[in-house]
């Protein structure tokens, strides 16, 4: 995402009201109170102006404390916030701090303790270009905010600082609504990022697909190296004229078929006894009707989790792979080992290295 143009808003879109007020009490003859207030839900909400809007939690700044005042009305200033909790959406903490009886903080106090009901109300709007900045996500587009997935249309409030808060009478009709907090006709010049398209579901598969068909291809020249480091004790004990499950050569054309198709294709080609010309052209085969199925795949807008998980590779049960690391330690022969290696080598491979 790049800046890409400033637009001019209402500076009333830029305060507005969402969570509500909860007041503490110090105690007889305390000359504070105590607040908490949900500021904002970290979610999507409906805003006269915007439309569908999130703030980034991530990309919010604020000043030690910040004044909370009536209205929005700087000239009531009747408490201060100094602690900001982000964990859950914003939550405020601070306290109200009347100077006179009868003053609006007195009021508000008064009030609240028997049952008015208040709201906190944001105020965000920029003291200098580049403190706000904003992206318009079009429609169908998917973005990530706070942890969560969106998709457009939606605006994000990618950068902000929080300059103030208000504590207003409650106003809104719920939990997703906005309540105009100013008339006033004044604009603001606000920076918007042109959105780009996060990294393709596609691009997003492959890399996955990529990751393990190395982690798997790893693995293989591991079950390779395991089992000449086996065929090495074997000779040291019993000596045999023939103990080897694959000759040199035979190891080093299965690198060859490993590095080159993967674990789990160049196993099943090398079974076959396709030579790795062979194998190559069937190999291209098999990637073309992956290819033609990831498309398919793509049209139906899959989730990544789902395509990764058929990529998880295969693990066999603890005790299972117990069993035939024993009958595969027990078998002598060597055309026999090859063969029940070849049908089980994960699970033996997984039991040597365990241990």
């Amino acid at each position: 995402m790049t800046m890409n143009k400033n637009k001019s808003i209402p500076a009333a879109a830029l305060k507005f009201a969402q969570g509500e007020v909860s007041l503490g009490d110090n105690g007889e003859g305390a000359k504070t109170a105590p607040f908490k207030m949900t500021a904002l839900g970290g979610e999507v909400i409906d805003h006269w102006y915007f439309g569908a809007i999130v703030h980034d939690l991530t990309g919010m700044s604020h000043n030690s404390r910040i004044p909370v005042d009536y209205m929005h009305d700087k000239n009531q200033i009747i408490g201060f916030a100094n602690k900001f909790d982000t964990e859950e959406g914003l939550q405020l903490s601070g306290a109200l701090t009347p100077f006179s009886q009868g003053d609006r903080a007195s009021e508000v106090i008064f009030k609240a303790k028997e049952g008015v009901p208040y709201q906190s109300s944001i105020e965000y709007g920029p003291t200098k270009p580049g403190e706000l900045v904003m992206e318009e996500i079009p429609a169908g587009a998917l973005t990530q905010v706070n942890g969560n997935q969106f998709e457009g249309p939606l605006t994000v409030v990618r950068k902000w600082k929080l300059s103030a808060v208000g504590v207003v009478p409650l106003g809104a009709d719920s939990d997703t609504s906005t309540t105009v907090l100013s008339k006033s006709n004044e604009n603001i010049e606000v920076q918007f990022m042109e959105h780009q398209e996060d990294q393709s579901v596609e691009a997003e598969v492959e890399e996955v697909e990529e990751t393990v068909e190395a982690t798997e291809a790893e693995e293989a020249v591991e079950a390779v190296e395991a089992v000449e480091a086996v065929e090495e004790v074997q000779e040291e004990e019993e000596a045999p004229a023939d103990v080897s499950v694959l000759s040199v050569d035979d190891r080093a054309e299965f690198k060859l078929f490993v590095q080159a198709f993967g674990h789990e294709q160049s196993a099943h080609y090398y079974e076959q006894g396709l030579s790795f010309s062979d194998s190559q052209t069937k190999h291209i085969a098999h990637l073309e009707s992956r290819l033609k199925a990831k498309e398919e795949h793509k049209q139906a807008a899959p989730a990544v989790e789902a395509s990764s998980s058929k990529l998880v590779p295969f693990e066999a049960p603890v005790e299972e792979a117990e069993s035939l690391y024993e009958q595969f330690q027990k078998i002598k022969e060597p055309a026999q080992r090859q063969a029940f290696w070849q049908a089980n080598q994960r699970a033996i491979f997984a039991q040597q290295q365990g241990n």
